[in-house]
């Protein structure tokens, strides 16, 4: 017997134009009414993240910053874990950032270099922090982002950052040009965990949908995973034998949670 369904945002349950449609916050809301437990996990910003949970317009935990930041479904902060200072102040520096935009995650909201282009400002309720980046102190950081178009570039900028911090820090990417640093021990998958012990629930019983290589713990933690059939092959080859749905555009969540629970 299912007892929750946990899933991604991006490229999982929000469409083309970024939102979720009706037809999956119904499908959603059905759930919610049979007594399912839903999960929303995702490498955004809590801001940015419960204005597009609301359109499911159900209770709904939400993991936030890659489940550095877990909030009930009233928005009441359940657990926190920031990068430790001293990393985030080495991280900041041009041995890390060179050839790499860097933007941070704090609760005030997301801190990005002085002179940030203004097209990174990308929602209306989101507050951006414009600091000099090389002389914060490095406190109150769920999560840092390195942005480069070499994926390659990436890979080994987060071999030299785990090098350096061994055991300290946990390194993923939001997609193939987004390096996601947080702090050790924190991904999806943990915050599923957690969350699953804190409510009783066995992670056997959950239901869980991805696309990218930020979701593979989550997905590699409870029984039934599930991914997109838009999901990049990079994180596809970490999960072999893991079934696909239908793309996002297709509302392939709720097309598939549909059929698990024989919903007309």
């Amino acid at each position: 017997m299912y007892q929750f369904v946990a899933t991604d945002l991006d490229g999982t349950l929000l469409n083309e134009e970024r939102t979720i449609d009706d037809f999956t916050a119904e499908t959603f809301q059905a759930l919610a009414k049979q007594g399912l437990t839903l999960i929303v996990a995702t490498g955004r910003h809590f801001v940015e993240a419960k204005h597009v949970r609301q359109k499911l317009g159900t209770g709904t935990f939400l993991a936030a910053s890659n489940g550095a930041r877990i909030y009930g479904p009233d928005d009441r902060l359940i657990l926190g874990a920031d990068i430790e200072a001293d990393i985030v102040r080495a991280l900041a520096q041009e041995e890390f950032t060179a050839g790499c935009s860097l933007s941070m995650y704090h609760d005030d909201g997301c801190i990005i270099s002085q002179d940030a282009p203004a097209e990174a400002e990308r929602h209306p309720t989101f507050t951006y922090l414009r600091r000099e980046l090389q002389s914060i102190d490095g406190s109150g950081i769920s999560k840092m982002l390195f942005n480069n178009d070499d994926h390659d570039y990436l890979c080994q900028l987060s071999a030299r950052i785990q090098a350096r911090f061994p055991g300290r820090v946990n390194c993923t990417f939001a997609d193939l040009h987004w390096l996601e640093v947080m702090a050790a021990n924190v991904s999806k998958g943990s915050a599923v965990r957690y969350l699953a012990g804190q409510l009783g629930l066995d992670v056997a019983h959950g239901i869980a949908f991805g696309d990218s290589l930020n979701d593979v713990e989550m997905l590699q933690t409870v029984g039934t995973p599930f991914l997109m059939g838009n999901a990049n092959d990079h994180a596809a080859n970490r999960l072999p034998g893991v079934e696909k749905v239908a793309t996002n555009v297709e509302s392939g969540v709720a097309l598939q949670l549909r059929q698990l629970f024989d919903m007309a």
